[in-house]
């Protein structure tokens, strides 16, 4: 069953099994690996996406729940134009609080604002 959506603002579709979860669509069959799988649960963040602007476990949402969505992940070492050319996208909150729950690890002088990442 081909599903389409927005990925970062692109049209996107994919010919996946509708229960595939969102996390593998994006890691496995689109190759986007910024999205990190974690706990296993959907408890710890790491598989955090945007979904229609709100902060979504993709790990337990089957991609069939994205049909027609805008999905907004992280984009792992890619260079973002909009953001003058950096390596890296300045974090989600979401994903940093995401990423010290999956590391322990506190991340300071990280802006606390949600970037469009596209």
């Amino acid at each position: 069953m081909k599903i389409k959506f927005k990925l970062n603002g692109q049209d996107t579709q994919t010919d996946v099994d509708p229960s595939t979860p969102l996390l593998w669509v994006i890691r496995d069959t689109l190759g986007m690996t910024g999205t990190k799988y974690g706990c296993g649960i959907g408890q710890c963040g790491a598989c955090t996406v945007h979904l229609n602007g709100t902060a979504t476990r993709s790990y337990s949402l089957p991609i069939s729940m994205a049909e027609g969505k805008q999905i907004t992940i992280i984009k792992n070492g890619k260079k973002l134009s909009t953001l003058g050319g950096n390596s890296m996208a300045p974090a989600p909150a979401a994903l940093v609080n995401a990423t010290f729950q999956a590391t322990g690890k506190r991340y300071y002088n990280l802006p606390l604002k949600n970037y469009d990442l596209v």
